[in-house]
């Protein structure tokens, strides 16, 4: 039997600082859960997460999910709540809305209908990764719409691809995907699935494993990660690029920025800077 034809599913809340919000969702993830959705939180500085289960977590289990929010400060464990698999699908529905960047590109899930003209991303929503809405996923979002003219024809890699909204919109704006990664097992298949329901036949190749795994260097890079990640893999953005090459980057934390900069001025001119709520990303040109 499938998970979805059961009649019941479990749901597990948590409140993060946004800085948290997305390695708990991994972990969330790696205990069981079959999809993690980011809501808005009591307040302006916090996430909510909803981990959704199709067969209720085991006491043991249960408490290892509790001690999460034990491991990464300003965390909240708040509830779990079993209820009719059919709410779930309804309440999806409610929750996952259009999500319109810039004037051309719709995030729309699965069972949304398409308009004719835009930059249509379909994906699964409730999956292991995100839908699209985060303030990380949108300035990337931006960032390629702004500058696709500019890249037309070019080949990508994109680091840390997760759902693959990010190589979905840069192939529809008129880019080839050279290849995209991701160290979590569940991005492959995610990326494969969100790319046919997008209606892109030609599905790029997606490792799993990090950015040392590919071995020709791209016109453009693209990397929505935290900033530790950001700098820790430095040096292999900078095998992957050739002098001139562009550079998106994204998941800068605003209390991080200046060791952001820091670490990539030196080798990078930042042609535009961008920005909502707590968040940074920046569009670069590898120096030559």
């Amino acid at each position: 039997m499938e998970k979805h034809s059961q009649s019941i599913y479990t749901e597990v809340r948590f409140l993060s600082p946004p800085e948290h919000a997305e390695i708990l969702s991994f972990y969330l993830t790696e205990l069981g859960a079959d999809g993690v959705e980011e809501r808005a939180g009591e307040t302006p500085d916090s996430v909510a997460l909803i981990a959704y289960y199709g067969q209720s977590p085991s006491e043991s289990e249960l408490t290892d999910i509790q001690k999460l929010a034990d491991r990464f400060a300003g965390s909240r464990f708040l509830s779990v709540d079993t209820k009719e698999n059919i709410n779930w699908f309804k309440d999806r529905q409610n929750h996952f809305p259009p999500i319109l960047v810039g004037k051309n590109i719709r995030i729309i899930p699965e069972w949304e209908a398409e308009i004719a003209g835009m930059i249509n991303i379909k994906i699964c929503p409730g999956m292991a990764f995100g839908t699209g809405n985060h303030e990380t996923t949108v300035l990337a979002l931006e960032i390629i719409d702004r500058y696709a003219a500019d890249m037309q024809g070019k080949y990508f890699v994109e680091v840390g691809t997760g759902s693959g909204v990010l190589a979905i919109a840069a192939v529809k704006l008129g880019l080839f995907c050279r290849c995209a990664c991701d160290i979590q097992p569940e991005s492959a298949d995610e990326f494969r699935q969100n790319f046919r329901l997008s209606g892109i036949p030609q599905i790029p190749a997606v490792i799993v494993g990090g950015p040392e795994q590919i071995d020709k260097p791209a016109d453009i890079l693209i990397a929505n990660m935290t900033t530790d990640e950001l700098i820790s893999l430095k040096s292999e953005f900078l095998r992957l690029l050739n002098p001139g090459s562009h550079a998106i980057f994204s998941g800068i934390y605003l209390a991080n920025e200046d060791r952001f900069t820091s670490y990539f001025q030196p080798h990078f001119d930042f042609i535009s800077r961008h920005q909502k709520s707590e968040w940074s990303a920046v569009y670069a040109v590898r120096k030559k």
